[in-house]
């Protein structure tokens, strides 16, 4: 019979961390079924799971072997006896009842010491506890404070876990593996307290090379996760009654391999660049030109509230890299938590929460109105607390936002620019907790032209369209030669449209995309012919993109291709201005060559009415 598909009922809820600490989770007595029927004997085993997500009624939490999602690994569990399993009596009859061990006279001793009332029940002269008793003992120490003061529940589930690690008598079951499982056979019968005692998994730090672990699909990413709430420390009686999951007899009354589900709610903040490309799939990284209006999403997870805990505080900050300035927060919106897809459009079925109402956004430092600056924070208000507090399934919020890269913004050097988004969250019975999500990240990329064979590179201009809708770049000149490309939507009155070399022939365009660039010679120096066709440039990078570009290819007109070597995020290369002998000249020679041809053909016109007039006489 496998202890994983028993329904082993209220004393399983007692493993369940969201779920109420208080109540009859322990039987009245140590066991319903007859006291005759035990084998005190007979040794007992213990199977914890930790998994992802809630447990039923049962404790069950759906899927294979009674698990849901994914095991949590590496997480150790310690349990201490506390009591023993002892028939006692007096002239209303026997059962079983807790009698304490001696690690259980020390905890009973550490509860008064706290001022906790014990209760107790004296039978046949025997000091025992029912169900109820040790229950209630566990859950009074796990809401307690200091002795001195009250304190946070939280410190009093500490302090019951450290009781259990530092006792010599704990036992320490094996990491979790990887379905979130360890057991430890040949366990004595009695009533034991189960604590997390370690995590032998450590949460990897996203990179700056890697920012969102290496993939650009939100449904493959792993976003960092952190616990809603810590496991409380909880009871199981070793052996207990159970029945089938179909509500059928099993072979005996008493269980003696038991299968325990402490409840987990992680929680994560996964954030994604929306493509710029359809608008709609997800990435962890993105590369545009500087200037460019792209929307950004944070999707953070609200598991539900239980019934013994609420949100008293959901704020969500995003800390972007100074090269980045928000431009509008679109939408806030809430809806149920579902398996992410990869798209925006997933998201169409959330609800709109109203700003000032159910939210307020500022910047970092808590000032209103946040546009432009290089951050933000959302934090929910009263009535978007009472919203999540009210819902019974998991939710989450979506954030949408516009963004745009601004002159502080670094290219060509194969860096990204990051952002940091967070979590802050506070239940009734915890302290704050704080959480950093993956960081997705931007970046754009740089041409460098060098001009040759020109007394006067600074008479040369150019023009330039982007090839996939012929649209005309504007730039705005940051010194002699280098030039920063403003955004599509960037308005005519705005930035100029031609862009020349410094001095020295060296011109250098910032914050391109990895896309094709038309580039056209406009002027040059004069006695200089103009290049005979424009300049074809088509910047390439590997998906996702990492602030590097893979290739970069030159051509001038269709055929004739000019040799460009890619340096991180920089693609240069150089071209030469030959003098002019035809026509095709720059400056003041094209003026005067113009002036010339046209001043000839009006004098050879006047020469040739002259000899008819006089052949005409």
């Amino acid at each position: 019979m496998k202890s994983g598909k028993l329904k082993i009922g209220l004393a399983l809820l007692a493993a369940s961390v969201l779920l109420p600490a208080a109540g009859n989770i322990l039987p009245a007595q140590a066991g319903t079924a007859s006291a005759s029927t035990i084998d005190p004997g007979k040794e007992v085993s213990l199977t914890v799971v930790n998994v992802r997500g809630a447990a039923d009624e049962s404790g069950q939490t759906g899927g294979n072997d009674g698990t849901k999602g994914s095991g949590i690994a590496g997480n150790v569990f310690s349990v201490l006896k506390i009591a023993d399993l002892k028939i006692l009596g007096d002239e209303n009859g026997c059962g079983m009842y807790y009698v304490p061990t001696e690690s259980g006279e020390e905890l009973i001793r550490l509860s008064r010491e706290a001022g906790l009332e014990v209760k107790a029940t004296l039978i046949g002269g025997t000091t025992a506890y029912t169900g109820p008793q040790m229950e209630d003992l566990i859950d009074r120490f796990c809401r307690s404070g200091t002795v001195e003061e009250e304190g946070s529940p939280a410190e009093g589930e500490e302090r019951l876990t450290d009781f259990v690690r530092k006792q010599q008598k704990a036992i320490e079951f094996l990491p979790t593996d990887s379905e979130g499982k360890s057991s430890r056979q040949g366990m004595e019968q009695g009533l034991y307290l189960v604590a997390r005692t370690g995590d032998t998994t450590k949460t990897v730090e996203p990179s700056g090379d890697d920012p969102a672990g290496g993939e650009d699909v939100v449904g493959k990413t792993v976003p960092r996760e952190a616990a809603l709430s810590e496991i409380r420390p909880f009871l199981v009686s070793l052996p207990m009654t159970g029945s089938a999951v179909d509500g059928s007899a099993v072979d005996e009354d008493w269980q003696y391999d038991v299968t325990v589900f402490p409840k987990q709610q992680l929680i994560s903040i996964p954030k994604y660049i929306v493509s710029c490309e359809d608008k709609d799939t997800l990435l962890a990284r993105e590369d545009v030109e500087i200037g460019e209006v792209f929307e950004q999403v944070i999707l953070p997870e609200i598991p539900a509230a239980e019934s013994w805990h609420a949100y008293e505080k959901y704020a969500v900050t995003d800390e972007m890299d100074p090269g980045m300035s928000l431009v509008r927060i679109k939408a806030v919106r809430l809806g149920k938590k579902t398996e992410a897809t990869g798209k925006l459009s997933d998201l169409t079925a959330y609800t709109d929460l109203e700003e000032d109402v159910d939210y307020m956004v500022s910047d970092l430092q808590g000032e209103k109105n946040p546009e432009g600056s290089s951050g933000f924070c959302v934090t929910l208000l009263e009535k978007g607390l009472e919203r999540i507090n009210a819902s019974a399934e998991d939710s989450r919020l979506e954030i949408l936002y516009e963004t745009v890269l601004n002159d502080k913004a670094s290219d060509g050097s194969g860096a990204v620019m990051e952002n940091h988004p967070a979590l802050d969250w506070k239940v009734t019975g915890e302290q704050g907790n704080h959480i950093d999500g993956n960081r997705p990240a931007v970046c754009s990329y740089r041409l460098k032209v060098t001009k040759t064979g020109l007394q006067d590179p600074t008479k040369v201009t150019f023009s330039m369209q982007r090839k996939k809708d012929g649209s005309a770049c504007r730039f705005k000149k940051e010194s002699e030669g280098t030039w920063l490309i403003l955004g599509e939507d960037t308005s005519e009155d705005m930035g100029e449209l031609y862009v020349s070399p410094a001095s020295d022939g060296t011109m250098t365009i910032r914050g391109l995309d990895d896309e094709s660039y038309r580039l056209t010679e406009c002027s040059t120096e004069s006695g200089y012919e103009l290049l005979s066709e424009p300049l074809e440039v088509e910047l390439k990078s590997e998906d996702p993109a990492d602030g590097n570009l893979s290739a970069a290819s030159v051509h001038l007109g269709e055929e004739n291709e000019i040799p460009v070597e890619v340096d991180k995020g920089t693609a240069s290369f150089s071209i030469r201005n030959r003098r002019g002998v035809f026509p095709k000249m720059g400056g003041v020679g094209r003026f005067v060559f113009y002036l010339t041809t046209v001043t000839g053909m009006l004098l050879s016109g006047c020469l040739l009415g002259r000899r008819r007039k006089n052949y005409g006489r």
